[in-house]
């Protein structure tokens, strides 16, 4: 009976490379989930800081207004970033 090493050899590469595709993937996957995440709790916090009134859509009183209002910028920010990388991520 006569072993064909190399053949082996080049299976055993294959079976790596998947398994190294797959690790990939899978790495990428996570970074795309912990991003997400992240970006969720960004936007859970600077929601905290913005009065209600301002999410109900109802009117802030001047002083309401000026103290919300870095938190509002950070807020329209933020979004215009994620939606920055949602058109980035889709070729658009």
């Amino acid at each position: 009976m006569n072993i064909d090493w190399s053949a082996i050899g080049s299976i055993g590469t294959a079976v790596a490379v998947l398994v190294a595709a797959c690790q990939v993937r899978k790495s990428t996957q996570q970074a795309r989930t912990n991003f997400e995440d992240d970006l969720s709790r960004e936007y859970r916090e600077l929601a905290r800081c913005i009065p209600v009134k301002a999410h109900l859509g109802q009117d802030l009183g001047e002083e309401e207004f000026e103290q919300a209002f870095p938190r509002l910028y950070q807020y329209i920010d933020l979004t215009n970033e994620q939606i920055f990388l949602r058109m980035k991520a889709c070729g658009t």
